[in-house]
């Protein structure tokens, strides 16, 4: 590139530097740019599902999707350096603009689940080898294997199908973006439990994707707390059975002690277990149970009630260099030190999330501690056994907590068959656990409570989702390929804010002769949602490096047939095209641009000498840097798998491509502070290039920037 080539986007790079980036909006253009093939263009609406609009009627609304429209600021162009053309114009600029329409749909762009898994003896871990069975009748029938009477299976079946669990919960959802994590505990070290266990352990703190979750479990949690069996070794009726640290548990989980919980997801616990929190609104008595601690003569009295009492205040614990230590009394829904239930809307870590808050469902499981009619509650005098009023009292506590605490936090409630409360009807049977060591894993009410877990109330109207894979491509066709002297560059807002986690250096790959560049909406991959009013935009320059001359060509591989004289589509697999999610479905699309074709001038109807370089064997990896200085942009490069054979280049936002890319910008976009219509004359391949546009006014909005 010569110097009289350079000093024209120098001086207006310089000029563009000095204007603040942020204060740079796109809106729609009410006078589009001219055609290649018509002089004029209209911005076009992709119709999923129909052939598009019925003859000689209004165009309808769209609901949800992309409008999409492709522009061109010349018609005709030259090839490089041709001195008999009769145009003075070498290269054309492409806008390529994607707003995102209207949508009644609402969902989470993106969730993140943390299960809290209950680990006592009745929630399906109990080790007969213990010796241990306490007054458990049916444990007490073949000491060493037997099991407990009404022993649940539900660890065993999250161990067993945590990878299946994860993808049910993430398919009731299609357009969210889903990663999981795991925190295991029972042991309440208090009078009616031993010494061992754990009150908090995670066992995935780095939240992951469905199909990484299962293996991640059985790596963690099966090896290490279940010790690559299906049972916890030494859990046995020394152990806490009606109450657990459940306070302590959802402390830590809220707090993201040990969990990397991210800022741009929505924060979801799913609490699984089936014993009361230690919190005087819901006490229960170890009288009634076949606790070891409770001696078989004993009975069980009113008077001598207060001697088996369960705690009621959660002592403080100190989670050491993990977090913060705990309060001492911390309630379950209310009390004068904080509770769990204020925590899901104050904490840091939910404060700070997506949806502003935490959401906490609870599933009850159905065992021998929460049927009051099981026969795992023995007969201690006249005032006990199973249906009695004591065990009553311990089941509604028990029962009532797991209600209040989804109630409080928006989540939902699952629990025993029987029963029926403040959140609904249960939905839970019981489905025996068989032997200790060779499980029973499947329940099939269990697995559905557990796919059909809410995840709080949506508070973002998607209108396209996407995923880790680019949203959209531009793709070039035959002798029309990418200048390689002004480098591609996009840009993305929400009315009122630019987006900082945009995309702006495409992604380039070589497919054959084709050269593609791809974007996404975001460089963070749960991000990758568009809602209506956002809008993406992009900046391609193209040269002609060959025939044919004086008949229109396509600008890009739009995918449509062929007219004549024009170069049909390559065959190298890249249509230019918008990849994304329609609202409520869960299958990625090509939604195309529209169409647009360029004509080549030429006098003679060939090439002169030496004005049609070859085209390049490789992209630009960059544009070579300009004498300024200008503030660099730093964009992550995404790299996909790329079908065939392909290279793949990653291409930074060098000086001279941020002053082109901010010059090209200009011809679609609006500086706050200066409104009005603007009509420029721009450089391009060192020659000046006619272009002039309207722009209305955007309507303001108070929605937030979702990338805060």
């Amino acid at each position: 590139m010569g110097p009289s080539r350079i000093i024209t986007p120098v001086i207006l790079g310089l000029i563009v530097a000095v204007l603040p980036f942020a204060a740079l909006t796109i809106s729609p253009h009410s006078a589009p740019l001219s055609s290649a093939s018509s002089g004029t263009l209209a911005r076009q609406t992709w119709y999923p599902s129909s052939n598009g609009p019925p003859l000689n009627s209004p165009l309808p609304t769209p609901t949800g999707g992309l409008d999409l429209s492709l522009e061109s600021s010349m018609p005709e162009i030259c090839p490089d350096d041709s001195v008999n053309c009769a145009v003075a114009e070498g290269s054309t600029l492409i806008t390529l603009h994607a707003e995102a329409n209207s949508s009644d749909f609402v969902a989470w762009p993106a969730v993140t689940v943390v299960f809290v898994l209950e680990t006592t003896p009745y929630d399906g871990v109990y080790d007969p080898t213990a010796m241990q069975p306490g007054d458990d009748h049916c444990g007490l029938q073949d000491v060493g294997t037997s099991t407990l009477c009404q022993e649940s299976n539900a660890v065993a079946l999250f161990t067993a199908n945590a990878g299946e669990i994860a993808e049910s919960i993430a398919a009731q959802h299609p357009n969210t973006v889903f990663d999981f994590g795991l925190v295991d505990y029972y042991a309440s070290h208090d009078r009616w439990d031993n010494e061992y266990g754990s009150t908090y352990h995670v066992d995935v703190g780095n939240p992951m994707v469905a199909s990484q979750f299962g293996p991640a479990v059985n790596a963690t949690f099966q090896q290490s707390v279940l010790q690559g069996s299906w049972y916890v070794p030494g859990s046995d009726l020394d152990d806490n059975i009606i109450e657990s640290p459940s306070i302590t548990a959802l402390y830590g989980t809220l707090t993201g002690v040990g969990i990397n919980w991210p800022s741009t997801t929505h924060h979801v616990v799913i609490w699984i277990g089936s014993t009361a929190p230690e919190d005087p609104s819901y006490p229960v008595n170890y009288c009634y149970t076949p606790s070891v601690y409770v001696p078989l003569n004993q009975t069980c009295s009113t008077a001598n009630e207060a001697n088996f009492t369960g705690p009621t205040c959660e002592p403080s614990f100190d989670f050491s260099s993990q977090g913060p230590e705990s309060p001492n009394c911390e309630a379950w829904i209310e009390g004068p030190n904080g509770s769990i239930a204020s925590m899901a809307h104050s904490s840091p870590s939910c404060s700070n999330s997506l949806g502003g808050q935490c959401t906490i469902d609870a599933i009850d499981l159905y065992n021998g501690m929460t049927d009051p009619y099981s026969s795992a509650w023995p007969s201690h005098g006249n005032e006990s056994g199973p249906g009695s009023a004591g065990v009553q009292d311990d089941v509604v506590s028990i029962l009532t907590a797991g209600c209040a605490i989804a109630n409080a936090t928006g989540g939902s409630w699952a629990g025993p068959e029987f029963w029926s409360g403040a959140c609904g009807a249960g939905s839970l049977s019981y489905d025996p656990i068989g032997s200790f060591n060779a499980p029973n894993t499947t329940n099939p009410t269990l697995m559905a409570a557990l796919a059909e877990v809410g995840l709080g109330t949506p508070t973002s109207h998607l209108s396209a989702s996407g995923g880790p894979q680019p949203m959209f491509t531009f793709a070039t066709a035959g002798n029309v390929v990418i200048n390689p002297g002004l480098g591609p560059v996009a840009s993305c807002r929400t009315v009122g804010a630019e987006g900082n986690l945009c995309q702006q250096a495409p992604t380039v790959l070589r497919s054959g002769a084709q050269e593609v560049l791809q974007w996404n909406w975001s460089t963070v991959p749960d991000s990758n949602v568009m809602e209506p009013g956002d809008i993406w935009t992009a900046i391609v320059s193209l040269v002609a490096v060959g025939p044919p001359y004086n008949v229109p060509v396509w600008v890009d591989a739009s995918g449509s047939s062929t007219t004549p004289g024009s170069v049909p589509p390559p065959t190298g697999g890249y249509l230019t095209a918008a990849d994304y999610n329609l609202p409520d479905t869960n299958q990625p699309e090509d939604h195309p641009f529209p169409e647009a074709t360029l004509t080549v001038l030429n006098s003679s109807g060939t090439p002169p000498a030496n004005s049609a370089p070859p085209a390049p064997s490789v992209p630009p990896a960059h544009i070579p840097p300009l004498p300024v200085v200008i503030p660099p942009v730093s964009t992550p490069v995404l790299q996909s798998p790329i079908p065939g054979n392909l290279v793949t280049v990653g291409v930074g936002i060098s000086a001279q491509a941020c002053a082109v890319g901010v010059l090209g910008a200009i011809l679609v976009q609006r500086v706050r502070n200066r409104p009005q219509s603007i009509a420029l004359r721009v450089a391009a391949n060192g020659r000046l290039s006619k272009s002039s546009f309207d722009q209305e006014e955007r309507a303001t909005s108070e929605r937030k920037w979702r990338f805060e």
